[in-house]
């Protein structure tokens, strides 16, 4: 993958999530949909292999992934996502739901351990279809593909790591964001005024793991770095 086709798929993730927009900052479309709308798959592949990755677009969350003829249910998936994804493949179902928390404990390690960048996501696309299903792997392909998505902090991340082929763990900032990522699309979507004032501040952390305290949408931290709101239930 290079910078260019990874930047063009997480617009294109974006794009096709989009709804209505607040400060400028579009929320989930997340409307009316028919359960078998409610989903959508984000491709991803290195030299040989391809995964395909299942996304609520109501929230963006991971629900599933088709790797080769199986395809892996997290613990908690909706019912309904069964009978929508992969239904042509062998569904499994994993043993840990798409929280942090239960990923990190069935991987035995945390987001600060865990490196992300090209090669990162190019072994686990490998090691999702050696039907070899990790948490560790899920965690990478989240954070790349999902939560760059969200904010465009961590999608900057992941562009350099392509470009330099390097690679990173998430610092303090980037897992205050994913952590706070339904907190600040609340915020943004209830605010008032011509500076979009929150009703109630929000402490987010730097990358040197110092606490900046947020109160509006256009502080820098929220304004710059948030691409995708989660929509607030109405």
């Amino acid at each position: 993958s290079t910078d260019a086709s990874y930047n063009a798929d997480i617009k294109e993730e974006r794009d096709a999530a989009e709804g209505p927009m607040a400060h400028g900052i579009p929320a989930l479309n997340a409307g009316a949909l028919d359960e078998a709308r409610a989903y959508a798959t984000v491709d991803s592949a290195n030299t040989d292999e391809e995964v395909s990755v299942a996304v609520d677009v109501t929230n963006l969350a991971v629900v599933a992934y088709r790797a080769g003829s199986n395809s892996y249910f997290h613990a908690a998936a909706p019912g309904s996502s069964l009978s929508h994804l992969f239904s042509r493949s062998s569904q499994h179902t994993l043993g840990f739901d798409n929280t942090y928390g239960d990923m990190a404990q069935a991987a035995g390690s945390n987001r600060k351990a865990i490196p992300l960048g090209a090669a990162a996501l190019e072994s686990g696309i490998a090691s999702l279809n050696s039907k070899n299903p990790l948490a560790r792997t899920l965690m990478v392909i989240i954070q790349m593909l999902v939560e760059a998505a969200r904010f465009r902090y961590i999608q900057n991340n992941v562009d350099v790591s392509i470009e330099t082929q390097s690679a990173f763990a998430a610092d303090a900032a980037m897992i205050s964001l994913e952590n706070n990522w339904a907190n600040l699309s609340a915020l943004v979507q209830g605010s008032s005024g011509g500076q979009g004032t929150f009703a109630s501040s929000a402490t987010l952390q730097n990358a040197e793991d110092e606490p900046i305290i947020v109160d509006a949408v256009y502080h820098p931290t929220v304004a710059a770095v948030l691409a995708l709101m989660l929509r607030k239930a109405c």
